[in-house]
This record gives C-alpha cells, structure tokens and sequence, in this order.
C-alpha cells in the first residue's frame, strides 16, 4: 500500500537542466516529424483525395451493383498460415500442430458501404464496424468479405420486397384436379 504524501517530505522537482534536454528532446521529434510528413509527396495526398471522392460520389447512385471498389495502388502486409509442423505429441500419441505464419502483400481497395433499408446501420466484421454510406480502406480479402455481405443483404431485400423473380418466364394456368388420368 502506499504511503500517502505528507506536507514535510519534499518532492522532488525536475532541474533546469532536466527541463532544458527534454525541451530539445521534443524539439528534436518535432523536427522528425515534420520532414517525414512532408516526406509523403503531394501527389500520394492527391491520389488519395481523389479516391476518396471518387468512391464518395458513388453515393448517387441507385442500385448496389453499380457500387464498385476503387483501387489505391497501396498494399498492406498480413500474416498468413503457410504450414503446420508438430510441436509435441499428446498422451495417445496424437500430434500437437502449431501454425507456421508468413508475410503477404494484399493490395487495398476504397469501397462505400450501401446496405439496403433492411441491411440495419452497418456491417460488424470482428470487432470493427463498417456504417453505412461510408467509405473505408481495406485490404482484398476484407473487401471480398463486405461485398459478400452487402450483396447478400440486397438479395434479402428483393426476396422481402416481392420483385419478381420470374418476369420473362411465360405464365403457365394449371389445374389441378382429383380425377386420374386415362390413357
């Protein structure tokens, strides 16, 4: 438990020669920071902007399928599981396998979330959610993941809605009766 602090101990207090190298020492990563933000050259800010927008101004449009991703031109290293090897062995004998993970490259995608009036105020995909009418960065295999989820939830909405899904098939009028048949 710790002692609480009474009025005659001192505490002690940074000098100024303390005070003076954590000045530069800030100073310094100031500086840093600076050079590597100006670093990123202004056509990266642009390109980004741009797909931004671009992904954006799909927002006026009516029907899910003409949402498309955008790519960035950007990747994004992700761990995968190339192989297994047997770390141990159980009690009957039975291998105990422990994951072998490697580095991937995956290209990103700007993509807007459009759900349908039933699809609710976004996607959840582990603990990150996706709202709707938002644009997000996300790599290749999270992109495949909404698009699957967002298509989905459009095809919920025609089959709740009623469209009709057999407009060019021809009307056939059966008449099912209780009498057999004869030949």
């Amino acid at each position: 438990m710790a002692k609480p602090l009474v009025a005659t101990e001192t505490v002690a207090k940074t000098t100024d020669s303390e005070l003076e190298a954590l000045r530069k020492q800030v100073a310094e990563l100031a500086a840093k920071l600076d050079l590597e933000t100006k670093a990123r050259s202004a056509a990266e800010v642009a390109a980004d902007e741009a797909n931004k927008r671009a992904a954006d101004a799909q927002s006026f449009m009516v029907l899910q399928r003409e949402i498309t991703e955008i790519p960035t031109g950007k990747k994004v290293t992700v761990k995968r599981c190339k192989t297994y090897e047997v770390a141990s062995y159980r009690d009957d004998g039975r291998p105990v396998h422990k994951p072998i993970f490697v580095d991937v490259e995956l290209p990103t995608y700007q993509y807007r979330i459009d759900l349908p009036a039933s699809g609710g105020q976004g996607v959840r995909l582990g603990e990150k959610w996706f709202y709707q009418d938002q644009t997000y960065e996300v790599d290749v295999d999270t992109l495949r993941t909404l698009k699957d989820i967002v298509h989905r939830a459009w095809w919920h909405e025609g089959t709740i809605k009623g469209n009709n899904e057999n407009v060019f098939r021809k009307p056939t009028h059966r008449v099912l009766s209780g009498r057999g048949t004869r030949a």
